[in-house]
């Protein structure tokens, strides 16, 4: 005789609510699919070069080294991304989302969800004409910001000193390229809405220097000069970031100038008679300079702190820049707080350089 197996009701009731609470708890758990996130508002990049490797915001600073993404809240530092994988830049942080641009591994713009780790490319490079490759030597010279509903990422085009500005829609899609003014040598930050840009200078042996200083808007196409440079002047050199609102450019003659991007008007913010020492960066109301190319220290108010050996740095997030080396030659000589847990280690390190001139290390290399 065959035994006739049924299912009861009430078990199929109970696996009927197992599911349905899995879902529900799926749709509401950190770990979700993080496809919804927003399009970031009013992104803008303010400066180029090695910058750019550090953000500050809501009390805590994110940075990378030895190609991890590290977070830092002033009194411990979590490793959010491991070692090895991490190529990323130009951080934003909105409504718990860290957006980035990766250049190095990943190729493209990233958002990363900080309650669940989540990663998602919101952006893929590999489809813009003529964007730099991976790796490439002019690849560093790139960034990125929102406006609307819209991406647009400024570099050079491969091969080349030419800049371009690739488009795309808040959904990834590739949408245009414009390139900017043939004599513009060098973008170094930008300003509201325009783009901070040296121009060519050739001289009469023929080499090329900096020229001009003036903002170019990528929406109209309106160039405006801000400081103009005559033959019979000293040259300028690019500006080392954004002190209180105004452009810190450096003269050949150890003179910096406020540059003041709205009117064009400057003043001299210092004069350096010293020619061993040199102002190298400026974000905030701190400025840090650098003497005998290995001692670094702030300047304020025409007088150059010491604070340590440090020949190396990476970047400024507000008042705090950031300076990687080896823990048995940088800062020695100074009082140094070690927020790694790997005091004895010897390695590469990653150092923050407070405007007090407190210096934590945070981050310590295998």
């Amino acid at each position: 005789m065959k035994k006739i197996y049924c299912c009861p009701l009430p078990f199929l009731a109970a696996c009927f609510l197992l599911l349905y609470a899995l879902a529900v708890f799926l749709a509401q758990s950190p770990w979700r699919d993080i496809s919804f996130v927003p399009h970031p508002s009013g992104v803008r990049a303010v400066s180029l070069g090695d910058a750019g490797g550090a953000l500050e915001a809501d009390g805590m600073y994110f940075f990378s080294a030895a190609h991890s993404l590290n977070c830092w809240d002033g009194r411990s530092v979590r490793t959010l991304i491991l070692p090895g994988s991490f190529g990323g830049k130009y951080y934003h942080l909105e409504n718990g989302v860290l957006f980035y641009l990766d250049m190095r591994r990943q190729y493209g713009l990233f958002a990363y969800e900080l309650s669940s780790g989540r990663t998602e490319r919101l952006v893929d490079f590999s489809s813009f004409p003529e964007f730099p490759a991976r790796d490439d030597d002019v690849a560093h010279s790139a960034f990125w910001w929102a406006d609307g509903e819209r991406y647009y990422f400024l570099a050079q085009k491969a091969g080349t000193a030419a800049y371009a500005i690739w488009q795309t829609d808040g959904e990834g899609n590739f949408l245009s390229r414009e390139y900017i003014p043939s004599e513009v040598r060098r973008v170094t930050h930008m300003v509201g809405e325009e783009l901070v840009c040296m121009t060519k200078c050739y001289m009469p042996d023929g080499s090329e220097e900096n020229g001009d200083i003036g903002l170019y808007n990528p929406y109209t196409g309106g160039w405006r000069t801000l400081l103009r440079f005559e033959a019979s002047d000293v040259s300028y050199g690019e500006p080392i970031g954004v002190w209180e609102g105004e452009l810190l450019v450096p003269r050949s003659d150890g003179v910096y100038l406020a540059l003041d991007p709205q009117t064009g008007e400057t003043e001299i913010f210092a004069q350096l008679d010293d020619p061993s020492l040199r102002l190298v960066s400026a974000d905030g109301s701190a400025v840090y300079a650098i003497q005998n190319g290995d001692t670094l220290g702030l300047y304020r108010d025409g007088v150059f702190t010491p604070i340590g050996l440090a020949d190396e740095f990476d970047c400024q997030a507000g008042d705090v820049l950031f300076v990687s080396g080896r823990a048995d030659e940088t800062f020695t000589g100074a009082a140094v707080i070690d927020l790694t847990g790997s005091p004895d280690s010897d390695g590469i390190s990653q150092y923050a350089v407070l405007p007090d001139g407190t210096v934590y290390r945070l981050y310590a290399s295998l």
